[in-house]
Order: C-alpha cells, then structure tokens, then sequence
C-alpha cells in the first residue's frame, strides 16, 4: 500500500508521521514528501541566492531524514523527495496511483474548527486518492493496538468505498467500527421539517436501517475481529456536527467518510460533509476516493 506523506517539519506534520505509522496496515511503502521553495538568481555571479538555495536543499535532507526516522523501519519500503515549484501540484503528481495522501493540519481556530490553510484545502478538493488529516493535539499511540473507526454511512457507492477500504487495516487491530447515517433536517420555502413527520417514514427507515445492517454484514467479512455497530441519527440540524458529535460519544479515534454523498433531495449525507469535517473534527479524518 502506498502511502505518501506531506512532511513540513511542524508540530501538526510530525503527528500525522507518527499516527500513519502507528496505524496497522496490512503493508506499508512510504514516499515522505517535502516541498521545498527555490528563489531564482538573478545573475550567475549573485552568491546569495545559490547559498540559500543551498542552505534549503540542506534543510530539506535535514528535514526527510527526522522524518524517516519517525516512521521507523517496519516498512516495505520508505522514499523520500523533496521538490521545488507549486506544492499543490508537486504533491498532486507524487500521490498519483496512491492509496493514501496524509497530511497534518496547522491547528484549531476557535471559530471554525482546524485552520487547513491554502494547500491542504486545495489538495482536498483536487487529490486524486483517498486523504488523511491529522490534527496536532492528538495522542498517536492511540491508533496502535484499539482502532475505533467511525463510518459516515449514506447508503451511496461512495460510503461503501469506505467500507471496502478499511480492509488495508490488519483485521486484529481494528477493536470497532460504527456506521452512522444521519438524516438532516429538510427545508422547504424556508420552512423546516423533519422526514419523520412524513406518511411514509416508517417504511423509509426500515429502508435505511436494511442499508446499515447489510454494510455491516459485508464489513465483518472484511474485519472478523472488530465488533461492529449501525446507528441512525434523525432529525440532525447539520450532519458534519452530528457525525463529530457521535465520533466524540463512540469514544473514536477515526473518522472515516465518502468523498462525494447523496444530493440535496436524498437528504442523507451531503457531498460537502467532508470538507466541513475536515474543518471541524478533533480526531484524525479519512477521507476515502
């Protein structure tokens, strides 16, 4: 499984080493990722900008090398690289074909949840494989032997991209997992009402919990050893809150999700969900295309 690791050399980069190398994946080939700015001198004799040019490219090894030294030596195998120019696009380029793009998130802002600055949120929206984001206060070693995993679930090819993915996880050390499907509040000419308030929401439960349990049926063929679970949150003033809310409960050390979900009108998950949990959660978030 390749997995490429943006490494800045901050507090928030060297816990997101630590957690994708605690995690227990069933293998592990490492590309640590540095990008590395370049300043172009103006003529061949001016010494200044080839020193620093120098100095950074010195940094850079530097950094790599510590990074390395974190993720350790129980790897199939462990590159690294360091590139100059456009970070979004160098990563975008270096991650393609990979199964995992991580990268830490700069911390919390009181207001909106994590401050991801301009390239995790670019790299959010146009990476081409599945993300992880990892804040800086968390306890890493927490990920080593009880994964607790909770699943945004909605019933769309996306969530069950999810399921299927947890399978790269070694099947002894994934404790639990829990699926969650939330049901928002629905909003009509500015007038909210709830689904289960319509004629027909008893049948559109049983539906949904028949979606939930069928998951989890195709999950513990995956991972044996997990206990899994299904819930159904109703009436949620906003989904991303929920399933935050619900990972805080569960007591989970990952949050895990679909890139895209349902539309508008299915009133389940919301393909923006991940991007708002990716602003809000306080525990790593796997992002899963």
């Amino acid at each position: 499984m390749k997995i490429v690791v943006a490494c800045d050399g901050s507090q928030a980069s060297s816990k997101a080493l630590h957690l994708v190398s605690n995690l227990a994946w069933k293998k592990k080939d490492f590309l640590l990722l540095h990008a590395a700015p370049c300043f172009a001198a103006r003529k061949i004799q001016d010494a200044d900008i080839v020193e620093l040019n120098s100095d950074i490219a010195v940094h850079a090894e530097k950094l790599l090398d510590e990074a390395r030294n974190i993720v350790g030596s129980d790897t199939s195998s462990c590159k690294t690289k360091s590139f100059s120019g456009d970070p979004v696009k160098g990563i975008i380029e270096a991650s393609r074909g990979a199964k995992l793009l991580v990268m830490g998130t700069r911390g919390l802002n009181p207001t909106r949840g994590f401050a991801l600055g301009s390239v995790a949120d670019a790299l959010l929206r146009h990476a081409e494989c599945s993300i992880l984001l990892c804040p800086p206060d968390i306890d890493t070693d927490l990920a080593k032997e009880n994964l607790q995993i909770l699943v945004g679930y909605d019933d769309t090819e996306s969530s069950e991209a999810v399921c299927k993915y947890l399978a790269n996880f070694a099947p002894d050390k994934v404790a639990g997992i829990d699926l969650v499907s939330v049901v928002q509040m629905s909003f009509y000419y500015g007038l909210a009402y709830s689904l289960t308030a319509l004629g027909n929401w008893v049948e559109q439960r049983g539906s949904l919990e028949e979606s939930l349990n069928s998951a989890a049926g195709e999950l513990s063929k995956r991972l044996p050893a997990s206990k899994i679970c299904t819930e159904l949150i109703t009436d949620a003033d906003d989904i991303a809150v929920a399933l935050k809310d619900a990972a805080t409960q569960h007591k989970s050390n990952i949050l895990a999700v679909g890139s895209k979900g349902k539309g508008l009108v299915d009133t389940i998950l919301l393909g923006s969900v991940s991007n708002k949990l990716a602003h809000l959660s306080a525990i790593p978030l796997l992002i899963v295309r």
